[in-house]
């Protein structure tokens, strides 16, 4: 039940968002209300890791962001894998790295 509840969650924030950058052309995103609800669920790196990604409109790879955070490979394979276990991030591998993505869409093109 919860799960749902949230998914529906993340369809009305990801909605919001692109009616907002419609609206006013926005090309990066305000950490608003929707964000802090998601950075509240994880714990330090995960939530830094997290927050980058979003930064980066929602697919980077993991390596990219450990690196600009400061972290080892193990640390930062593991706040990667926390995200991915409570449904906030996918991983793929695509070309040797590990490319991680939100499920909200959070990139400007239209």
């Amino acid at each position: 039940m919860f799960v749902v509840f949230f998914l529906l969650s993340l369809s009305a924030l990801a909605a919001t968002y692109n009616i907002m950058a419609k609206r006013q052309g926005a090309r990066s995103l305000q950490v608003g209300a929707g964000i802090e609800m998601i950075l509240s669920l994880l714990k330090e790196p995960d939530r830094s890791m997290y927050l980058k990604l979003v930064q980066h409109c929602g697919e980077a790879p993991a390596a990219a962001i450990a690196k600009e955070l400061g972290l080892n490979k193990v640390r930062a394979w593991r706040a990667a894998q926390r995200p991915q276990e409570k449904g906030l991030v996918v991983l793929e591998k695509r070309g040797g790295r590990l490319i991680m993505h939100t499920y909200i869409n959070l990139s400007s093109r239209y």
